[in-house]
C-alpha cells in the first residue's frame, strides 16, 4: 500500500480525504503555464493513464470523478 503524506498541494481539501483520489492526485504534476494536472503515472499503449486500485486497473480521471460524486452526494 502506498504511504499517504498528507494533503496534495493545490488539491481541493475534500479530495485529500478520499484515499483513492489522493493516491491519483499524487501521481499528477501541475503545469504552471496551463494550470492542467498532468498524469505522471503508468500509461496504456495508447497513452491513457492507468492506476491500479483494489486489484483493478482504472482510468485516473474516473477515480477523481467518482470521488467528486461521492463528496457532492454527502455534502
Amino acid at each position: 500500500m502506498e504511504a499517504m503524506f498528507g494533503p496534495v498541494p493545490g488539491a481541493p481539501p475534500e479530495m485529500n480525504d478520499q484515499p483513492d483520489a489522493n493516491r491519483v492526485l499524487r501521481r499528477c504534476q501541475v503545469n504552471d503555464a496551463s494550470g492542467c494536472w498532468e498524469w505522471q503515472g503508468a500509461t496504456s499503449a495508447k497513452g491513457y493513464g492507468r492506476v491500479k486500485i483494489d486489484g483493478k486497473i482504472l482510468l485516473p480521471h474516473r477515480v477523481i470523478a467518482h470521488a467528486h460524486f461521492v463528496i457532492a452526494r454527502h455534502h
